[in-house]
């Protein structure tokens, strides 16, 4: 864990699948150039790829957002 703001573990896992929203566009409608990206970055070189502005985290903060993270996923499951 870098310490980066809303950073994702893949807990061991090689491969997986990532699912982009975006809403709220400020003219109600996505221009023609919204796009997504993304490469990989050996950890050690992490701080240089990411922008200047990104938010990082302490392990309480980390702590605080997973246990979030955990009881929204519990909460998706529930059949009320």
């Amino acid at each position: 864990d870098p310490g980066v703001h809303n950073w994702l573990d893949p807990s061991d896992m090689g491969e997986g699948i990532l699912t982009l929203r975006w809403a709220e566009f400020p003219s109600g409608m996505p221009s023609a150039d919204v796009s997504a990206k993304s490469r990989v970055v050996p950890l050690d070189r992490l701080a240089d790829a990411l922008p200047a502005e990104t938010r990082h985290v302490t392990p309480s903060e980390r702590a605080t957002q997973c246990a979030e993270r955990a009881a929204g996923y519990r909460r998706r499951l529930r059949a009320d």
